[in-house]
């Protein structure tokens, strides 16, 4: 969803941190159990950045 000032939120339209043209995650309601078969998952755990791949590897890209 698009938000004043230009900004994209996901599962968010407030959180922003006071940026300008800034990209927000909200946390994961509910964390994938199940991988994709083909390609990936990306979310938002307490605050850090996750990608599930295709093969089920979980890997913690950015810590919060």
């Amino acid at each position: 969803m698009t938000a004043a000032g230009g900004h994209i939120g996901l599962g968010t339209t407030s959180q922003f941190g006071a940026g300008q043209d800034v990209v927000a995650i909200a946390n994961a309601s509910a964390a994938p159990s199940v991988h994709p078969a083909d390609g990936g998952i990306l979310f938002v755990k307490d605050g850090a950045f996750i990608y599930r791949g295709a093969k089920g590897a979980v890997t913690r890209t950015a810590p919060a």
